[in-house]
């Protein structure tokens, strides 16, 4: 690294270059704001390689507050074409509210449709927000049921059963068809040794569902014993799709425990304070019907290994475990003995097909995650090796794997599986707004759009290097690992410099072990919110594939590795929060390491509610200890507060809660964000109302030569009636990047509402710091410049009042100066507040301080991590703020213009609409009053260019009244006229459905059908007989007629009601109809014993007997020896066990065998018995056949001697070969001569008789021959 000398020697270079580059570009100091485009335009990128026909995307998308968006029901998305495809809504958040108050517009939306696009392709869709267009509903809708823990989940392409087997990641998997092709499956884990299943679940909830996406999460634990007073947990979060045969599943294993000190990686008796995780493993018992034909991808480049794996054989995808992080990756494919290697298993997928179907597995990211593996078993089952050799978790920590399980019809293709199970596990659509529009919405941190000046382009290729780099140095320097890969070390990847990364001496807690090193000894955290550049960086270019590659995992992993995870019943402040940083994410102790800024962009871009679930409960402990009379804690399970929010002048009495600062500032943001996105709004308050405790009491704002200076932070508190003192300010790096922005970012919220006491503006606020910094910190140490040294503390004196006082003296520094990365967050503060004020001084320092910047993270030339958190996370706002024009309007502007031609209709028989006309420009908002008992009050503030409105939760056939003004921060405009309006009677819940008939399909479902009377029905509620009450169990969209219930017990008898419903009520219920469920299919019988076999009790038979070992068969199915196979020749009733078979011939020997039968199969086969049939009266003599004459005509005559007295007859045969003889004539008892005619002319034919008794035949005649006549 460079030394500060070195720094500063660099500094005064640039310095020249940046004075005389702003002089160039110079912009004006005030800038209109960045206007909404007039479409919401989605593009869908595939980024994979792999065509994508009907994905469904789920994707965050930001709306302007101006939208005025209140609702979901007039959206709708469409293709390309214009064409409605189906599509859900989901509100995530809305503006500065939580998001039950319907009465504020929506500001972050889960969207959700399905796409087409091809390979490397775009395609384009639009959200439409105008009620003009209606979606379809899909082709293919998913279905989910839940009883007690138990779901089934079918989405047209696969049935998924799951929850009822707490041990199980699925019960069952089927296809369309019926077709069960995973009958179970099996959780272990090893540890210590031994191998624990996985008897515990905690709690099966649904998260979403839809037509389109359905989504549940199972909490569980493994058996393994208490360490450390906690379990080892698991948490699975399925994802499935309408129409798709892929569950996505990203499963986490938790130590919710320690062995020592939270903050301590070893025990004071020398060992890891962890537990190491030697194989987490999902074993899938798979029905294929036959050998198994199995694919395997390592590398997705690469081709498949594919090969037939007979029984005890084996197959494998594996991500080996390295030895150290500077050994080469190796990947090793094996199918049944074909092998392959090679470096990086991007492709990892293993599939087995059967003559029932295919089931195919994969792992995300396999590469980046080792060890990890994908197996066909010995034992004919598939396996997900989340941990496939060892990994470490330390005290209250979780490593988590994001796999797919793919059940299909058929032997899919490589190509077919790349698009079902590969591309949406690694690469998933998204639906991405343009740049415009996101940087519009306002929604997100301000980040620049569209070219930029020519002092800023540096810009574009820093952050495109800094994420190259990345990439490439976590592969070069060996960062790839379960428990590794996601976010960084502190300094890494310098030239020269791997960086924070291997064990000092006597460090190491597995001192003989090198494979563990990286967990142990990186100095890990997302420093300074380093790893949200990358999503930054794809809205403003639509690389969405930055996500998926750094974004993301850097997202899952401080949520899963770096918060603390506790068990549902441990009450410790620290549960859901991230106090801890470095090794292995828990040496650094000091509550710094709350960088949730990815994480939360996270949310809003996927809508994933494990963010919430997990810190929720940190941020309400959290808020407690900031404000004590929100309640005691810790909170174990959170439950909103239990007492008010601290208004401006509570006291911070604990100086660790001074909540400026960096570690004070992480939690309001926390705040706002669990605010908007949970359903606890009062989070708000906290963050409203610990900025007014700030403001109050840490906050001091003298005047100097006219110009108010902002002193903010530090150890003193101010008191309410100071009149002056010394004190030190916090660290001034801190308040720029952390303080200002986030007071900018409720500015903007609230619309720059006053706050503390007396109110001021954030605005006001803002302005005053970043004067300070231009004329104050820039100058106490150095030369006034950009690029000089700067001051970390300011020690200041004033007099008078805390507001408006007199600055005294000279400003002094204390402590060091500001290292160069750490002035970033600065420049977004000097150029907000210059163009809020008009003051170009202000504007034209912050541009040079961001082009120093921007310089700076060229010359650090360094991978994401602490430098590049503290250049570029603030830069993105500083650059936007001079190249997109954005800013605050002036201060104080005049008041606007009334609104006109206000109207009222009624809109339902609980809801008025309201439209008006804008007559001014520069309003903030329109205010809407309503006239309640004689006197007009505020009920709904909006936002400015918003001309309608909706009035809901009104009373039916009743009139209002309403006005409407326009309010900016210079005062109100007039109001509007009034405008009435009547609401009328409300409509009638729907018609009862009729018919309702219920017939069983199997042992596990039956088939519900009605008749629809109604026209005006949302809904359809199925509800079914429990314990003597009807409960609902599925709730149906309209016109639904049938629908079948699952996962019921076979013989078992049901009954059914259905409702129909709407916005208005529900009608009466149906009929009830009943079935019983088929009886389940009786085992097959166990197999006879002691089969015997001896002579009958007459010539020619013999006498079985056998030992009847089952209750169940409905016969005996007796088989012999008949030409080397045996064939069945007999069957005798249940219970029967013996058995007399005849017609054998006498005195011979036969072979026979029993089994047992019924309507399910046969038993396995008795022993063989062989016996001697019973002898009966020796057979007649063989005649002797004397001659045989041709004579013509095709005739022979044939004569023999009879030397039998007991012969019925005489057969005849002739042959034209000799050898293959056929019966020719048959004479009765006594004949000694026959004529055979019809024969071939010229041929020579043989002949032979023989005697026939009711015993027997003798043996032949010699034989005789002659040429036909």
């Amino acid at each position: 690294m460079l030394s500060q000398g070195s720094r500063r020697i660099f500094s005064l270079v640039l310095a020249i270059l940046i004075v005389g580059l702003a002089g160039l570009f110079g912009a004006p100091a005030s800038a209109a704001t960045m206007s909404v485009p007039s479409q919401l335009i989605l593009d869908v990128r595939e980024t994979a390689g792999v065509a994508r026909s009907g994905e469904v995307v789920r994707s965050g998308v930001p709306l302007p507050r101006s939208l005025n968006v209140l609702g979901t029901g007039g959206l709708a998305i469409v293709d390309a074409a214009g064409t409605p495809v189906p599509a859900e809504f989901e509100v995530t958040a809305r503006w500065n509210a939580g998001k039950s108050d319907v009465t504020a517009p929506i500001q972050w939306l889960l969207v959700t449709f399905p796409a087409t696009v091809g390979a490397n392709q775009t395609a384009t869709y639009r959200l439409v927000t105008d009620g003009s267009v209606a979606n379809p509903a899909p082709a293919t809708q998913i279905s989910l049921t839940q009883s007690g823990n138990a779901v089934t989940v079918n989405t047209g392409a696969a049935t998924f059963r799951l929850g009822a087997d707490p041990g199980a990641l699925f019960d069952e998997v089927d296809l369309a068809n019926g077709t069960k092709v995973i009958g179970g499956s099996a959780l272990s884990v090893q540890t210590g040794g031994a191998t624990y299943g996985h008897s515990t679940t905690r709690a099966v909830t649904i998260e979403h569902q839809g037509p389109l996406t359905a989504i549940v999460v199972v909490q569980g634990a493994y058996d393994v014993p208490a360490i450390g007073g906690g379990q080892v947990s698991t948490r699975r979060r399925y994802v499935f799709t309408a129409g798709s045969p892929t569950a996505v599943v990203r499963q986490v294993v938790n130590w919710e425990g320690t062995l020592d000190c939270e903050g301590c990686i070893v025990t004071a008796a020398g060992t890891p304070n962890g537990v190491r995780i030697d194989k987490a493993e999902d074993d899938l018992q798979v029905s294929l019907g036959g050998t198994p034909t199995v694919m395997a991808v390592g590398n997705f480049a690469s081709p498949a290994v594919s090969g037939a794996v007979g029984a005890g054989q084996s197959a494998w995808v594996r991500q080996q475990l390295r030895a150290n992080r500077t050994a080469p990756q190796v990947l090793d494919v094996n199918v049944a003995g074909a092998s392959s290697t090679g470096v990086k298993a991007d492709g990892g997928l293993l599939a087995a097909s059967g003559p029932a179907g295919t089931v195919a597995i994969a792992l995300n990211h396999m590469h980046r995650y080792e060890p990890q593996a994908l197996r066909m078993l010995s034992t004919g089952h598939l396996a997900i090796d989340l941990v496939d050799d060892k990994a470490w978790l330390a005290n209250h920590q979780g490593l988590f794997a994001t796999l797919a399980v793919t059940a299909a019809a058929g032997a899919p293709s490589r190509d077919s599986l790349n698009r079902t199970t590969w591309a949406p596990l690694n690469r998933p659509l998204r639906a991405w707004p343009e740049p415009q529009w996101l940087a519009s919405s306002d929604a997100v941190d301000d980040f620049p759009v569209g070219p930029l000046p020519a002092d800023l382009a540096a810009y574009d290729s820093v952050i495109s290097g800094v994420l190259d780099r990345t990439v490439s140095k976590v592969d070069s320097i060996g960062l790839n690992g379960l428990m590794t890969f996601g976010v960084y070390p502190r300094y890494w990847g310098e030239a020269g410099y791997d960086g924070e990364i291997d064990c000092g001496a006597g460090a190491d807690p597995t001192p003989d072990e090198h494979w563990d090193d990286t967990f142990w000894c990186g100095a890990w955290t997302d420093y300074h919110n380093t790893v949200s550049t990358a999503q930054i960086w794809a809205m403003r270019t639509g690389a969405v594939e930055w996500l998926d590659e750094i974004a993301f995992p850097g997202a899952l992993r401080t949520l899963h590795t770096q918060i603390m995870q506790c068990g549902p019943t441990t009450a410790w402040f620290y549960c859901g929060q991230s106090p801890t940083g470095y090794g292995a994410y828990r040496t650094d102790f000091n509550s710094s390491h709350a960088y949730f800024e990815n994480l939360i962009l996270y949310y809003w871009l996927t809508g994933d509610q494990t963010v919430i679930d997990i810190v929720q409960r940190g941020a309400d402990s959290m808020r407690r200890w900031e404000c004590p009379q929100r309640g005691p804690n810790p909170v174990v399970t959170p439950h909103g507060p239990d007492g008010p929010a601290c208004a401006a002048d509570y006291p911070i009495n604990d100086p660790n809660a001074t909540l400026t600062g960096r570690v004070g500032e992480q939690w309001q943001y926390v705040f706002r964000f669990m605010g908007l996105a949970s359903n606890d709004a009062s989070f708000l308050d906290d963050f409203r109302l610990n900025f007014a405790r700030m403001i109050t009491q840490l906050y001091v704002a003298p005047v100097q030569n006219g110009v108010t200076y902002g002193f903010w932070g530090g150890s003193d508190l101010m008191p309410a009636s100071s009149t002056g003192m010394t004190a030190l300010t916090d660290s001034q790096w801190t308040i720029g990047m952390y303080d200002m922005h986030y007071l900018s970012r409720y500015q903007r919220d609230s619309g720059d509402a006053p706050l503390g006491i007396p109110a001021l503006k954030p605005s006001q606020v803002v302005s005053s710091i970043a004067h300070t910094y231009k004329d104050f910190d820039s100058v106490v140490y150095g030369d006034g410049t950009v690029s000089g040294l700067w001051a970390r503390l300011l020690q200041y004196t004033w007099s008078g009042p805390r507001l408006g006082g007199t600055l005294m003296g000279p400003v002094t520094e204390s402590d060091r100066e500001l290292y160069d990365p750490e002035k970033t967050g600065a420049a977004e503060i000097l150029i907000r507040a210059g163009q809020q004020e008009g003051n170009a001084s202000l504007v034209d320092f912050g541009r040079q301080l961001t082009i120093f910047m921007l310089g700076d993270a060229v010359k650090e030339n360094v991978p994401l991590g602490k430098l590049m958190g503290q250049d570029l996370t603030r830069i993105h706002p500083a650059v936007a703020l001079l190249a997109n024009g954005s800013g605050a309007p002036p201060l104080v502007p005049s008041a606007p213009n009334a609104p006109g031609a206000l109207t009222a209709q009624a809109a339902s028989s609980s809801a008025i609409n309201l439209s008006w006309q804008d007559n001014a420009t520069n309003e903030d908002s329109f205010r809407v009053e309503q006239l309640v008992n004689g006197a007009y009050q505020e009920i709904r503030s909006l936002p400015a260019g918003t001309t309608a409105t909706q009035i809901g939760g009104l009373a039916a056939s009743t009139a209002y009244s309403f006005r409407v003004r326009a309010a900016n921060a210079g005062g109100y405009s007039a109001y509007s006229n009034t405008a009435s309006a009547t609401t009328p009677v409300p409509p009638v819940p729907p018609a009862a459905p009729t018919a309702l008939t219920a017939q069983a399909v199997s042992t596990s479902a039956i088939n519900l059908s009605w008749q629809d009377n109604s026209t005006n029905e949302d809904s359809f509620h199925v509800r079914q007989l429990v314990n003597g009450t009807y409960q609902e169990i599925q709730v149906l969209g309209p016109n639904v007629t049938s629908v079948q219930i699952g996962g019921l017990a076979a013989g078992t008898t049901y009954s059914f009601l259905v409702v129909a419903a709407n916005a208005y009520g529900s009608s009466a219920f149906s009929n009830a109809a009943s079935a019983t469920t088929q009886a389940p299919p009786l085992p097959v019988p166990a197999a006879p014993t002691n089969l015997t076999a001896k002579g009958g009790t007459a010539a020619g038979t013999i006498q079985l007997t056998w030992t009847d070992n089952s209750s169940n068969e409905t016969s005996f199915r007796i088989e012999e020896l008949i030409g080397g196979s045996y064939q069945e020749v007999y069957a005798v009733g249940a219970s029967i066990t013996t058995a007399q078979i005849t017609g054998l011939a006498p005195g011979a020997s036969y072979s026979f065998r029993v089994r047992a039968a019924n309507a399910s199969g046969y038993s396995a086969y008795s022993n063989v018995a062989t016996a001697t049939s019973t002898p009966g009266t020796p057979p007649p003599t063989a005649p002797q056949i004397t001659s045989a004459t041709a004579l013509g005509s095709g005739a022979v005559q044939v004569k023999w001697r009879d030397n039998s007295s007991t012969e019925i007859q005489f057969v005849v045969e002739d042959s034209t070969n000799g050898s293959t003889f056929q019966t020719a004539a048959t004479l009765p008892a006594n004949s000694t001569l026959a004529k055979i005619t019809g024969l071939t002319k010229g041929v020579k034919y043989y002949f032979r008789v023989k005697a026939v008794d009711v015993f027997g035949q003798s043996s032949y005649s010699t034989v005789m021959y002659v040429t036909v006549r």
